[in-house]
């Protein structure tokens, strides 16, 4: 799976659709295999083989995006963080400044292509590290009253807030693909699976069948030719492959987990 994709894929979508082709592929190779497995445990095993592979896959995913936007991120705000440093914002209407700046790194960041599906997560993590700075820059700035600086600090908090908002369902979001094409995957295993032993089952009553006719020419020879006592063994191997035939076509296919 991991050699078709490119980390980090853009939207969950992409993620779900390459799951999906690389499920078929995994399933169709098991299919293709001879296999006994009345009691479904290669069945069980395949089923947990690719829902690990499938979160491995997501969390490689996720790991590639942090480390993409972390990147992104900090190239975007170095600037201002060298502005931070040498006290640029420590001055009346600094608070103004810097609020300005920020505004345009994060639209800067935002406009960055390939961030993947953690960027809103990791941008809310950087802001939030920040937020004492901006606390700090805006509790000095003498060009405030007090009642502007505590409306300013309602609003920071109503900005953290929503971003935590929309980080969060975001998470949710990709647990939710994730429980879904999970389910998707075990009712595409199971259609396959079933219309495989479905068909493993026809054949096995054709081959049944065309022994069973074997066995009658041969009890018809016999018997034209007198040979009793072969004429009885080949009574008792017909008899016993009629019922076989006929357990065969009456207990259909076995359930698939």
């Amino acid at each position: 799976m991991e050699k078709k994709a490119e980390f980090p894929t853009e939207t969950l979508k992409e993620i779900s659709e390459l799951h999906a082709i690389c499920e078929k592929e995994a399933i169709q190779v098991f299919m293709t295999r001879s296999f006994k497995d009345d009691d479904q445990t290669h069945q069980k095993e395949l089923k947990r083989i690719i829902n690990l592979s499938y979160e491995q896959f997501c969390r490689k995913n996720e790991q590639a995006s942090i480390d993409k936007c972390t990147a992104v991120i900090i190239d975007a705000f170095q600037n201002m963080e060298y502005q931070i440093t040498a006290g640029y914002y420590s001055k009346p209407g600094g608070y103004c400044c810097f609020m300005e700046d920020q505004k345009e790194m994060i639209e800067a960041y935002n406009a960055y292509p390939g961030k993947g599906i953690k960027a809103e997560e990791v941008l809310k993590d950087f802001l939030k590290d920040r937020e004492e700075i901006a606390y700090s820059i805006l509790k000095t700035d003498q060009t405030l009253t007090d009642k502007q600086k505590e409306v300013e600090a309602e609003r920071m908090k109503s900005d953290a807030a929503e971003r935590e908002n929309i980080a969060m369902k975001e998470n949710q979001k990709a647990l939710q693909q994730m429980i879904q094409d999970q389910d998707r995957g075990h009712k595409e295993h199971v259609q396959q699976l079933t219309e495989k032993m479905e068909q493993d089952r026809q054949n096995l009553i054709k081959e049944q069948e065309r022994v069973l006719n074997q066995k009658l020419q041969e009890q018809r020879f016999m018997l034209e030719n007198g040979f009793r006592d072969q004429t009885n063994r080949l009574e008792r191997e017909i008899q016993a492959l009629r019922q076989e035939t006929r357990q065969s076509r009456s207990r259909g296919f076995c359930s698939v987990m």
